[in-house]
């Protein structure tokens, strides 16, 4: 994880709380209303036709901020498998390279999808996975952010545990990649980061 990884866990805090002032009027006057709105959008969503092409598409470039943060626990992987070590390198490493060689870049994507996944003159779609993107990366922080004193550790214990961070992440990432372009649903199958996406976006 780059320098701009505390400045993003503030933000994070920042949105959560403006998010919670916004919403928790709005509930107790009408909650029942909410509820009933929230169940039937749900329902239309997971009924109706698949996103457009187009949408797909669109949806799976937020997941390029977590993509690029995430590859770095992948290093003891890529030393046991060359190959995809070496496919890292020319898909990853590119645009990890991209965002280090302007500063701040992560922070400013990472401040322009959260005001995009709030943006409701985009469909609910691309703005839950923006939302998702926003929350993976995220919860790569707190890995991160114990990277440094791992360094003391014995590789025995290091690896397995970076390796696990990997593995989530990786599947996490071929996951909502392969089910926005194969189907053009809502990928909610992510344990608690889909659910929280979720509530962030709101039933519209």
């Amino acid at each position: 994880m780059n320098r701009s990884a505390l400045f993003i866990l503030l933000l994070l805090i920042i949105s959560a709380s403006s998010f919670n002032l916004q919403v928790r009027p709005l509930l107790s006057s009408n909650s029942r209303s909410i509820a009933r709105s929230r169940k039937f959008v749900l329902r239309s969503s997971s009924d109706s036709d698949p996103a457009p092409f187009p949408d797909r598409l669109l949806s799976i470039l937020p997941y390029v901020l977590p993509l690029s943060d995430g590859a770095e626990f992948g290093k003891y992987i890529y030393e046991r498998f060359p190959t995809l070590g070496a496919i890292e390198r020319f898909t990853v490493l590119p645009i990890t390279s991209l965002f280090n060689s302007i500063p701040f870049s992560s922070l400013i994507i990472f401040i322009g999808l959260s005001f995009l996944s709030r943006s409701q003159s985009l469909p609910r779609y691309i703005r839950f996975n923006i939302q998702q993107a926003l929350l993976l990366d995220i919860a790569l922080i707190f890995p991160a952010l114990f990277g440094g004193a791992a360094d003391n550790l014995p590789r025995e214990i290091v690896e397995p545990a970076t390796n696990f961070v990997f593995y989530g992440f990786a599947a996490s990432i071929l996951y909502v990649v392969g089910w926005n372009l194969g189907r053009g649903e809502e990928p909610r199958e992510i344990p608690i980061v889909s659910q929280a996406a979720e509530q962030q976006i709101g039933p519209f």
